[in-house]
């Protein structure tokens, strides 16, 4: 989906309002990552969960197909308590946030 579709599908929003959200998304993201890493560390797969299903919903609203796919895995993995795989998600995820 291109930008102008993205634009119109959020009721025709001006795209440098659109540019701020995602901006702003991003820089969101990338607190919640730091704070991911931590919780990752001391395997608490709920609140990783948690976290990774909160960067989804941002990354969702705002059309951003790949972060909301990795943040979904790195969910699935996490709640699951697959140590190595989400690890391996919270490393793709993050490669993702700029």
């Amino acid at each position: 989906m291109d930008k102008q579709e993205i634009l119109k599908m959020m009721g025709n929003l001006p795209e440098e309002v659109y540019d701020a959200i995602v901006q702003s998304c991003y820089e969101e993201s990338r607190g919640r990552l730091k704070e991911l890493k931590v919780i990752l560390d001391n395997r608490d797969w709920v609140a990783a969960g948690r976290m990774a299903h909160a960067i989804k919903g941002s990354a969702g609203n705002l059309h951003l197909t790949s972060i909301f796919e990795a943040a979904k895995k790195l969910e699935f993995s996490a709640k699951a308590g697959q140590a190595e795989e989400a690890q391996k998600d919270f490393d793709a995820l993050s490669q993702l946030i700029p």
